[in-house]
């Protein structure tokens, strides 16, 4: 089982943080009341985040990099991987 680079802990998944945009209308209801109608998702093509469970760090934005991670059965390199936090190399 690979281990999180940033705390050490053994990792068997990882928190996902997807990003979406609803499309929709904000009207009021007969009675005056505001609501909002959701009509859809629009992808939002920014990365997901991929999070150890155990210390809450992003560790991939890509999925390919996250799943390779996840079958890994040795502990990965911090250096392999390029793992990023919001832009910053550890």
């Amino acid at each position: 089982m690979p281990k999180c680079p940033k705390c050490n802990e053994e990792v068997d998944y990882l928190n996902l943080f997807s990003r979406i945009e609803q499309r929709g209308r904000f009207e009021l209801d007969p009675s005056g009341d505001p609501q909002f109608l959701v009509e859809g998702t629009v992808p939002d093509y920014d990365d997901d985040d991929f999070e150890c469970p155990n210390c809450n760090e992003v560790l991939f934005h890509d999925s390919d990099e996250a799943e390779e991670f996840l079958k890994s059965s040795v502990e990965l390199s911090i250096l392999r991987f390029k793992i990023k936090k919001k832009g910053e190399v550890w």
